[in-house]
């Protein structure tokens, strides 16, 4: 069985933190990040923007 998972941080400091912990426990087998990802979505009533890493 194979899973995927998607999640989106603040930037790529912060996406090399959690990859390189969800190796050490040996709960990943591969990480994959890509930077420049453009968000958009409700927040507050209304829609944002924010550059975030994928």
């Amino acid at each position: 069985m194979f899973i995927v998972v998607l999640v989106t941080v603040p930037g790529k400091k912060v996406a090399k933190r959690i990859a390189e912990e969800l190796l050490l426990q040996r709960v990943a087998a591969c990480i994959n990040i890509l930077k420049d990802i453009d968000s958009l979505f409700w927040w507050q009533d209304k829609i944002d923007r924010a550059k975030e890493c994928f």
